[in-house]
């Protein structure tokens, strides 16, 4: 028993248990012995307390590094789906660039603005009808690449001829791409193209 109140080993207590079933065990003893197999049930209820809590946390960080190779594995196809959009757009429209921009300088030169319908027919390049807004946006970066900073956008002549709400979304998307700041509200912006309209052919 003493052994047992030192040290509480599990081969120590059957040993007690064992004694304790003896008649002639005393009270002490029993209540002793009971009083450590209430201490073990705690100690090994804490140990299995203890151990479901790792297995949960193992669980979940297993299970949150499963999520975050997921959501990263996701991000990945999705670049490489929009670089590969992104590619085939440039490859569908970078051979209009050249003719666009030789019709909006010629429209400048001519102190004139320029509808898409007019592009389309000035350069004979039919399938302009044909292209989204994306396609578009992306048209006009590769028409404006030599275009300094310090110089209005050509396509500014094709937004100020439609100055529909489309038109300004289109202007929008190209200048943020250019980083070219812009008014917030639309009526600024219009009244921003017509002097940039004034600019370009003023330059001739």
């Amino acid at each position: 028993m003493e052994r047992l109140k030192e040290r509480p080993a599990p081969e120590l207590y059957k040993q007690a248990a064992d004694l304790v079933k003896d008649p002639d065990a005393s009270a002490e003893e029993r209540e002793a012995i009971a009083a450590v197999e209430a201490r073990a049930r705690r100690v090994q209820e804490r140990e299995r307390a203890a151990l479901e809590r790792e297995r949960a946390e193992r669980r979940a960080a297993e299970e949150r590094e499963r999520a975050e190779r997921h959501e990263a594995l996701e991000r990945e196809r999705a670049e490489i789906r929009e670089r590969n959009v992104h590619q085939a757009r440039v490859e569908k429209v970078e051979k209009f660039a050249l003719a666009v921009r030789g019709a909006l300088k010629k429209a400048a030169r001519e102190g004139r603005t320029i509808t898409w319908t007019q592009l389309k027919h000035k350069t004979g390049l039919y399938q302009l009808s044909r292209l989204d807004h994306q396609e578009k946006a992306e048209l006009l970066v590769l028409v404006e690449s030599d275009t300094t900073p310090e110089t209005p956008l050509w396509s500014t002549l094709l937004t100020a001829a439609a100055s529909d709400g489309a038109g300004l979304r289109l202007h929008r998307d190209v200048s943020s791409r250019l980083s070219r700041p812009l008014p917030v509200s639309d009526a600024e912006l219009v009244n921003q193209l017509t002097t940039e309209c004034t600019r370009l052919h003023s330059q001739w």
